[in-house]
């Protein structure tokens, strides 16, 4: 059917709709967050605040050394990431990470 056509059916229709479900979060093109994905995927726990100074002690052994808190920021604004489901652009904004958050994460993934 051309594309003429369906827009008459419609048109004579006069079709309502209404969404239902989640909210959408404001993403373009409606790309899942891949932090998330990779979290889900992987089955793992995302911690429900920022890291505390003893969980940070834990792993910053086995991360690269960075600026003075540079790494610890971009590992906060991953979790961050996680919860909320939001953009870099927006996450950077909201806990003070900088743009190495997102090549953190893609060079540990």
């Amino acid at each position: 059917m051309a594309p003429q056509q369906q827009a008459a059916i419609l048109s004579l229709l006069e079709p309502k709709v209404t969404v239902t479900g989640p909210v959408p979060d404001g993403r373009r093109g409606g790309v899942p967050c891949t932090v998330r994905a990779w979290y889900a995927a992987a089955g793992l726990d995302v911690p429900a605040a920022m890291l505390s100074d003893d969980d940070w002690a834990k792993i910053a052994p086995l991360l690269p050394t960075g600026r003075t808190g540079t790494v610890r920021r971009s590992v906060d604004a991953l979790f961050h990431k996680v919860r909320t489901g939001k953009s870099w652009r927006d996450v950077i904004k909201e806990t003070g990470a900088t743009h190495r958050a997102s090549k953190h994460f893609s060079a540990w993934t």
